[in-house]
């Protein structure tokens, strides 16, 4: 059994055959899919689409890039009490300049503004993971150990952190040796087939801490900019196979269990 922790069929890539793509991923043997919100209107969405569906759970959360949009953390809560939700996020920390945004160019600025309503944002997230006792799913792009920084911050007073994944694992082997000190797993999507920088933390990362990911509809394997789809899995445990030299059998069902380990599937 594969286990896509992260794909967006919410979104509108899929907003005609979603139903049909889930279906077709099942029969190839992804049985369990975790539908990511990235603001308010698509964790919403990920919630509906998941009660439809006995394969889907969703998570609920605020991403980086829509810091300059509508922000309710009592919302969030409320969303992330259905019981389909076993995760809040995506949320975290985003430094690149998008070139195509519902915003305005006006607001995507990444200014000292910018960067401290994101950190701030994601910290009332991090608060209600640790209030609710879900999974984090992490989003860290440009940023370096700027979403280690806000996690300290933000647990500190007590020590406690929650548990949660780094999504689409990318940065320094300093980054990930810290991520993993804190018992976090990382996301591994299909730019693992082309990135040497991916090829190189998985290596060394440990196969209990990998979670498989797809970011569906993008990250496509082939970059030709198609849409990609949560059966992507299959080629990201051939990749990790590959690049630890392991048996891909045992990929994919360590990195399943390690998936309903940590959100409870």
């Amino acid at each position: 059994m594969y286990i896509d922790s992260h794909c967006h069929l919410n979104f509108g890539a899929f907003s005609k055959d979603w139903q049909e793509v889930t279906d077709d991923c099942v029969k190839a043997g992804v049985e369990k899919m975790i539908v990511v919100g990235a603001d308010l209107e698509t964790s919403q969405k990920a919630i509906e689409i998941c009660q439809k569906h006995p394969a889907l759970f969703a998570a609920v959360g605020v991403h980086p890039h829509h810091a300059s949009g509508e922000f309710d953390v009592e919302k969030l809560k409320q969303l992330a009490q259905n019981k389909k939700v076993v995760a809040i996020g995506e949320t975290g920390v985003d430094y690149h300049v998008y070139q195509k945004s519902k915003y305005p160019s006006t607001a995507l600025r990444i200014n000292p503004e910018m960067k401290n309503r994101q950190k701030i944002i994601f910290g009332q997230q991090i608060q209600l993971a640790k209030t609710l006792k879900l999974p984090l799913i992490i989003h860290n792009r440009e940023a370096n150990e700027n979403a280690l920084d806000v996690l300290e911050h933000f647990c500190k007073d007590d020590g406690i952190y929650p548990a949660g994944v780094f999504h689409c694992i990318s940065g320094s082997k300093k980054l990930l040796q810290k991520i993993l000190a804190l018992d976090f797993y990382v996301g591994v999507d299909a730019n693992i087939t082309y990135s040497q920088e991916v090829q190189t933390l998985v290596a060394d990362s440990p196969l209990e801490k990998i979670l498989l990911e797809t970011d569906a509809p993008y990250l496509t394997p082939s970059r030709d900019g198609s849409r990609n789809t949560p059966q992507s899995v299959k080629m990201v445990a051939q990749e990790i196979a590959r690049v630890k030299h392991l048996p891909e059998n045992l990929v994919i069902k360590q990195t399943s269990t390690n998936a309903q380990r940590l959100f409870k599937l």
